[in-house]
């Protein structure tokens, strides 16, 4: 009987183990979208506002003042947010009479590149598709 438990023993010692898989590693805080547009408006009396569209359809409002507000678009406004984000941006001199005047700029950035910066009467003039795209945003984002 001993000669059996031994050499049952020493099968058990001497099998073969598999390893075992390591635990899945833990998730850790996930990556945020992507900004789509912003406009960050430097001039208002109250203070800076920024306003943020992401390329998920939320936003973010950090208005005057140190207020933030956030929110969805619906699916048909970030398509057009989306298409106008893409527009050409391209935008030429001011010709002809042109006043002075300056402001602390305010500053369109669409997929994280400023695409155009109004600065008062001396800024560039956006071509007809870009300030399209330009009007259509500035509907779909928070005020």
């Amino acid at each position: 009987m001993w000669k059996i438990l031994a050499s049952l023993a020493v099968v058990v010692a001497c099998a073969h183990h598999e390893p075992v898989a390591a635990p899945p590693p833990v998730a850790t805080a996930t990556s945020s979208p992507a900004a789509l547009f912003e406009i960050d408006t430097n001039d208002l009396a109250g203070g800076p506002q920024k306003s943020i569209l992401y390329s998920d359809g939320t936003w973010r409002l950090d208005a005057a003042g140190g207020r933030t507000t956030t929110g969805r678009i619906s699916a048909d406004d970030l398509a057009k947010a989306q298409r106008d984000a893409a527009s050409p941006w391209q935008a030429s001199e001011r010709t002809g009479i042109r006043c002075h005047m300056a402001h602390a700029p305010t500053n369109y950035l669409a997929n994280g590149a400023l695409v155009f910066a109004d600065v008062g009467c001396s800024s560039k003039v956006l071509d007809a598709a870009s300030a399209a795209a330009l009007a259509e945003l500035e509907q779909i984002l928070p005020k």
